[in-house]
């Protein structure tokens, strides 16, 4: 009876025991991913912060020294300058996705690291120019860009529109 009587009472105490010791295992088990949840989070952040800074280092290694090159392109102003930098970099049908600021649906062509570059060929064409003026600049011919030819809403004129539309009765 003995026998009988210690393995009921340490199967008795035993229950309960297993039962919170189960329930603290799963608290801490919570806990533990609550924890690793705002490492991954914290990591994420980080991982962020490294992604943008490589991307203002990879425009230095597609085009060496790219101040220098595009400062070389040079023009009779600073508006010239600007809009031979951007003839250079991409076409019309680019830059129509973009704005100075991103206004207006269109994605802000300040917060991409190519904008620094342009802004630092410009400052060093323009020794005298302020960067509020670049700025300005950037605006007007980025602004200017779905209306030039092939941009978003460019148009003919009519009279080349007119010789293309005989050009193709004579084909026929």
């Amino acid at each position: 009876m003995s026998v009988s009587s210690s393995e009921g009472g340490a199967s008795g105490p035993q229950r309960p025991a297993a039962a919170s010791e189960a329930e603290l295992a799963d608290v801490r088990f919570r806990k533990i991913m609550a924890h690793i949840k705002v490492m991954d989070e914290k990591l994420q952040i980080l991982i962020n912060i490294q992604q943008s800074r490589e991307s203002r280092e990879d425009v230095e290694d597609v085009l060496p020294a790219p101040t220098q090159y595009l400062s070389a392109l040079g023009g009779h102003s600073l508006g010239n300058t600007v809009r031979r930098i951007f003839r250079q970099l991409g076409t019309n049908s680019v830059w129509s996705y973009y704005s100075l600021k991103g206004r207006k649906g269109k994605k802000a062509f300040a917060d991409i690291p190519l904008c620094s570059v342009v802004i630092k060929a410009c400052l060093t064409s323009y020794t005298k120019a302020k960067m509020s003026e670049v700025e300005d600049e950037i605006s007007e011919a980025i602004k200017h860009a779905p209306k030039r030819k092939g941009g978003s809403k460019y148009k003919e004129s009519e009279p080349k529109r007119r010789q293309q539309c005989s050009a193709q009765v004579i084909r026929f």
